[in-house]
Parts: structure tokens; C-alpha cells; sequence
């Protein structure tokens, strides 16, 4: 009877020890698929997020453009406003009429500087960093006044299926125009080496014409996506 309590007793613990193995086993298995999961999860975006970012991304033009009114209805014309960033040297002028027409200085538009959302950056490389940029360096070749630049606002590099859903939302059409060298275009030449800005031709983008927003892509592989703003057409 002695006998028969130990070899039972032996065997249930040795069955204990697979039990524990499997559990241990079936553990690292569950871990190693959930860090798959969230790996590929992070590649895409749910249309409900992308929804919201969308909107965040489109409703800043708007901002901007309501400080630019407001500049303009104080005395402060498109080509008198100073885009001078608060990072950068020289932006508190000890001269009090030369911060009244900085777009970012609270003595003149007091507009607030804001980051593209870290889930709606795109996949694009290289120069300039991702980002909003707002500045007057070229021509829209079908603007007002083809020997005026215009004031032109980016978001710079963000995710192609929200750059589809801009033009989707303005034009009811989700295709992204190829524009060779977007950023000669839409971001000032400082932000990415002191490169030199072209004027916009038609040519270069035939879809572009007369519109105020688009969204376009570089065409290259990863793609950068670019999203622009005509905030005054000169």
C-alpha cells in the first residue's frame, strides 16, 4: 500500500511538471504573437483614427489663416509678415514695430507653432524634417498676380492614406498627384539647406491648378506626402 501512495505520488508531480512546462510554453507563445499584433497594428492606422487626424491636420490652415486676417485687418500687409520662429535668434527685437508683423510673436499674430501628430507622420526621409511650415518664397504661376509670391502653408511628410483622405474631403477624389521635388514648392528653402524655391507651373502639377489645398506625393519609395495651403494668393 506504501509502494502504491509513492509511485502515485511520484507521477502526479511529474504530470505538475508538464502542466507548469505547457503554461510556461503556451506564456512565451502568446507574448511572441502579441508583439507580432502590435508590430503590424502600428503600420496602419483604424478609419476612425485616421478620421480624427485627418481633421486635426485640415483644421489648422484654418487657424492660420484667421491670425493672417487678423494681421492684415491691423495694418500688417502679405509681404510685410516676418515668418521668424520663436527658436530662432533675433525674434524678440528690442524695436517694438518690427515684432508687430511676426506671424508667431505675441505682439503681432501670436500664432501658436504646432507638431504634426506622431501617428500621422509619414514614412518619407531626408530634408526638411517632418513638420508645418509657413512661409512667402514663390509664385503659384495661376495666382492673382504671377510677379507676387504667395504665403504658403505645409505639413510636411505625413502619412499617405491621410493625405488621401484630404484630397478625398476637398475634391471627392482620394488620387495623390506626383509633384517632382515637392518641398522646392511648398517649404522655404532655409528648412532643407538653403535650397532654392521654384515657382509653382502648372506643368509641374496640372492637377494643382486653382486649387487652394491639395494634398501631393513625391512618387518616391517610401513616398513623402505633402499637404499645402495657399493662406494668400498674391
Amino acid at each position: 500500500m506504501q509502494n502504491t501512495f509513492k509511485t502515485t505520488h511520484f507521477q502526479s508531480g511529474n504530470a505538475m511538471i508538464y502542466v507548469l512546462i505547457v503554461v510556461a510554453l503556451f506564456g512565451a507563445l502568446t507574448f511572441v504573437l502579441s508583439r507580432q499584433t502590435d508590430t503590424d497594428e502600428s503600420n496602419t492606422l483604424a478609419p476612425d483614427k485616421a478620421a480624427v487626424l485627418t481633421g486635426q491636420i485640415m483644421n489648422y490652415p484654418f487657424t492660420v489663416k484667421q491670425v493672417l486676417d487678423m494681421m492684415d485687418s491691423t495694418g500688417t500687409s502679405a509681404d510685410e509678415i516676418v515668418f521668424t520662429l520663436p527658436t530662432d535668434a533675433g525674434f524678440n527685437d528690442p524695436v517694438l514695430a518690427n515684432n508687430l508683423h511676426k506671424v508667431y510673436h505675441q505682439s503681432g499674430g501670436g500664432l501658436n507653432p504646432t507638431q504634426i501628430p506622431p501617428e500621422a507622420v509619414g514614412e518619407g526621409t531626408g530634408l526638411p524634417a517632418t513638420g508645418w511650415y509657413l512661409g512667402r518664397f514663390n509664385n503659384f504661376e495661376w495666382s492673382n498676380d504671377p510677379a507676387k509670391n504667395e504665403v504658403v502653408l505645409a505639413a510636411y511628410n505625413i502619412r499617405q492614406e491621410i493625405c488621401a483622405a484630404i484630397n478625398h474631403k476637398l475634391l471627392s477624389d482620394s488620387t495623390i498627384p506626383v509633384v517632382s521635388n515637392p518641398r522646392q514648392y511648398f517649404v522655404e528653402g532655409v528648412h532643407w539647406g538653403g535650397g532654392t524655391n521654384a515657382t509653382l507651373e502648372i506643368a509641374d502639377c496640372p492637377e494643382c491648378e486653382d486649387h487652394l489645398q491639395m494634398c501631393v506625393s513625391d512618387g518616391g519609395s517610401p513616398a513623402t506626402y505633402v499637404y499645402y495651403s495657399l493662406m494668400i494668393n498674391q
